[in-house]
């Protein structure tokens, strides 16, 4: 009926000698079928040291376990109990307690910290009973217990908050947001995540779809397992509901370029797509919060007027005018130097050289040093060790498994497939230039697979095709399963006016459904050629694309 006090002791040599009473049940709604009672077990550490007697009882029964404790020897007597004592103690204590049928009456009763069991307990939940329970009971001293479990769990001035990064931008977010997940995780950290891929818990995706807005991010926010959270931030939602939170240790902005999604819901220019965008750098924390910006787009620099908090600035150009003058100042730049990431502040400067970050291939995909810069910044932002944000940049592979969509390499019969879910102009021009410093031998043709989303303006549904005609030999145009508004083959119309101009592409197919037009891509490829697909349905086409990749390794 009432909730109280939820801890997690990750010390399992503390557990064993800690000198408490120790209460034990399972929860009726969390219990599972066959479940690993490490997992099902819910414990929790009473000090009874400063009291001469504690009593916990159960006003009812909870899958048959009735339990009454005794405490006033520095043991504890357990009655009916159906698993061993010790089984509980053994336990690695990584389960987090939800009390929501606990009904208790404590007398006397102190909570404090005890040696073995102190550093690494956490606060999970606290609703205490009633006012008139804890502060004016029928009988005996009012005690707060509120106050006594969280002066217990926290220093005075701890907010009890965990860092919380937030990032928006045009492109670039869900792999920043990785990146940045993955420093956290290397400090020991168990992170949750939000993305336009679902959200993820430790690495653990626990809901599918676009999970950019704020109700995935209050999702995150309320796991009891995560310690920080990074949290994609998508304009739609921010527009629809806000954020999902009310400040952040760290805003990060990719970029705003020539906008995406422009015409809908009143965000007709890059101006306007620039305002919802600062929304989360004008929510960093006052002061001892941090916004990392895009120096070199213009949009994103101007946002650095609206941070209550300091401001660290990124881009490949050191003499970029923006960066020169905050580094003048003595504040911290993150810039490109030869084949190293260097980040600066005042003499300070530290390097993190290319080929040890593998997502930006040894340097050779441009925008993905841009996102390993901005993830860099927002782990210097929470002060993480330089060890740290080094061992999180060179454990992240950018796979179709760590980062579904975003430049997923694939080898087929001698040609190299990337898949991408790129789709809108700044992105297939960020992906072209990446193209073209990657070796390719004077046999090589080129082939992209490319669809159009319908709610997108005219004007940007043709220049993805105007660029891609320039660098593509044969594009095979598909039309996707969703058409968001457009009538039966009004976007492959478009998609042909951009390549009427072309200057490179000498064949154009068109397709009905994306399954199919990747096979048709495929058919044509011979060895050393480069394919392109740009993506719709994420995981299903590169699950697609795993099975043709597979068929043809076995034949």
């Amino acid at each position: 009926r009432d909730r109280c006090a939820a801890f997690h002791t990750g010390d399992d040599d503390g557990l064993r000698n800690a000198r408490q009473g120790i209460f034990l049940f399972q929860c009726s709604c969390c219990r599972k079928e066959g479940a690993d009672a490490r997992n099902d077990t819910k414990l929790i550490f009473f000090d009874p040291c400063c009291a001469q007697t504690v009593h916990l009882f159960l006003d009812r029964t909870v899958n048959g376990w009735i339990a009454g404790v005794h405490t006033s020897h520095h043991f504890a007597c357990f009655e009916r109990l159906d698993l061993h004592l010790q089984h509980f103690i053994q336990i690695h204590g990584r389960t987090i307690i939800d009390l929501c049928i606990f009904s208790a009456v404590l007398q006397d009763l102190r909570i404090h910290k005890r040696a073995g069991v102190d550093d690494d307990i956490r606060l999970c939940d606290c609703r205490c009973r009633r006012d008139k329970d804890n502060q004016r009971p029928s009988y005996g001293k009012g005690r707060n217990v509120g106050e006594a479990v969280i002066s217990t769990m926290f220093a005075d001035g701890d907010d009890a908050r965990i860092p919380l990064v937030a990032v928006a931008g045009t492109n670039g977010k869900t792999t920043t947001v990785r990146l940045i997940a993955n420093i956290l995780g290397s400090n020991g950290l168990r992170v949750g995540m939000t993305s336009t891929d679902g959200v993820y818990i430790q690495g653990k995706r626990i809901d599918t779809g676009d999970c950019s807005g704020p109700k995935s991010a209050r999702n995150v926010l309320m796991h009891p397992d995560v310690d920080a959270a990074v949290l994609e931030t998508a304009r739609g939602g921010v527009l629809r509901e806000g954020l999902g939170f009310d400040r952040c240790d760290v805003a990060v902005v990719t970029n705003i370029g020539q906008g995406d999604h422009l015409g809908l819901a009143y965000i007709s220019t890059v101006e306007d797509l620039s305002v919802v965008k600062r929304v989360i750098v004008q929510n960093v924390k006052p002061d001892t919060g941090v916004a990392v910006l895009n120096a070199a787009d213009p949009m994103v620099a101007r946002m650095a007027d609206s941070c209550p908090g300091q401001v660290t600035f990124f881009a490949c150009d050191i003499h970029h005018p923006v960066m020169a003058t905050h580094r003048a100042l003595g504040k911290r730049i993150i810039y490109l130097d030869g084949d190293a990431i260097v980040a600066c502040e005042g003499r300070f400067t530290h390097r993190v050289p290319l080929s040890e970050i593998p997502v930006t291939a040894n340097g050779a995909i441009g925008f993905q040093i841009e996102n390993a810069m901005a993830a860099l910044g927002a782990g210097w932002a929470l002060g993480l060790d330089w060890d740290v944000i080094h061992a999180g940049l060179a454990g992240f592979v950018n796979d179709a498994s760590s980062a579904p969509g975003r430049f997923n390499l694939f080898d087929y019969r001698g040609a190299t497939l990337i898949a991408d879910y790129g789709h809108n102009p700044d992105a297939i021009q960020a992906l072209v230039n990446a193209i073209e410093k990657m070796p390719c031998t004077s046999d090589c043709r080129r082939t992209v697979v490319i669809s159009g989303a319908g709610d997108r303006r005219d004007e940007d549904i043709r220049q993805q095709t105007e660029i891609l005609g320039d660098a593509f030999d044969q594009v095979v145009l598909y039309q996707d399963q969703c058409q968001r508004g457009r009538a039966d083959g009004e976007v492959l119309a478009l998609l042909q006016l951009g390549l009427k101009d072309a200057k490179r592409t000498a064949k154009v197919m068109e397709v009905r459904g994306e399954f199919l037009a990747i096979d048709t891509a495929l058919e044509t490829l011979k060895p050393s050629d480069l394919c392109l697909i740009l993506v719709d349905q994420v995981d299903e086409a590169l699950e697609h694309i795993a099975k043709r990749v597979a068929e043809a390794k076995a034949a």
